[in-house]
């Protein structure tokens, strides 16, 4: 039987994240997702939904009611920041564009980059179901 533990571990390795990072987008410790992985700790239900919610999976494959890791493509992109996104609010923010037409073609070719990056990724997440 898989237990919590090897469902969150396989969950958070299939999308390529590090207890690193997942402990500080979920504002707990490193150590405390390692317990929960090496099944030394159980987390309460309402962190086991921030979980799934976070690694956009189904939570009865955490909870192992079923084995389908189930990835919401359409919830994905709503829910993530992308580099794109990010570049244009820092280009908005520190005023180098202010109207569409200041966008240059060094900057459209660096958005095109980061878009490229973005598909890669959605792709990439689409193959993990």
């Amino acid at each position: 039987m898989v237990t919590f533990g090897e469902r969150l571990r396989n969950a958070r390795n299939l999308k390529g994240i590090t207890l690193d990072k997942m402990a500080e987008d979920l504002q707990t410790t490193k150590a405390t997702l390692s317990r929960y992985e090496n099944n030394l700790r159980e987390p309460k239900a309402d962190f086991v939904k921030k979980i799934a919610e976070y690694l956009n999976i189904n939570i009865d494959y955490l909870l192992g009611s079923s084995d389908n890791v189930v990835f919401d493509k359409n919830k994905y992109i709503k829910n993530t920041t992308s580099a794109t996104m990010k570049l244009l609010k820092k280009l908005i923010d520190d005023g180098t564009i202010k109207r569409s037409e200041d966008v240059t073609n060094v900057q459209l070719n660096q958005l095109l980059d980061m878009l490229k990056k973005d598909v890669e990724e959605l792709l990439k997440d689409e193959y993990k179901k």
